[in-house]
């Protein structure tokens, strides 16, 4: 399985995407979103980018920090949801 496996009914209908630049990451999540059906999917790893940004810039505050730590917390609980449905004999690791 490739980083951006989007999963599918069959080996023939997943999409690999490479995750070599963040326009790349965004491309695997908005089809992760698409085939998922959740909106929110997008939006939150757009909140992910910023916590992302602001460990090189340092511009949050500690409050900011901790809601977009919650907010990377549950995308990866529904990123696991949607992987282990896609693929229920993979074993995905705890994170």
């Amino acid at each position: 399985m490739g980083c951006g496996d989007a999963g599918g009914e069959s080996s023939r209908q997943t999409q690999q995407f490479a995750c070599g630049s963040h326009r790349e990451l965004f491309r695997a999540v908005r089809e992760f979103a698409r085939r998922s059906a959740d909106a929110e999917l997008l939006p939150d790893f757009g909140r992910i980018e910023k916590l992302h940004i602001n460990f090189y810039d340092g511009e949050m505050d500690a409050a900011e920090i901790a809601k977009h730590h919650r907010t990377t917390a549950q995308f990866v609980a529904k990123m696991q949801r949607i992987l282990d449905a896609a693929h229920p004999t993979a074993a995905h690791p705890a994170v």
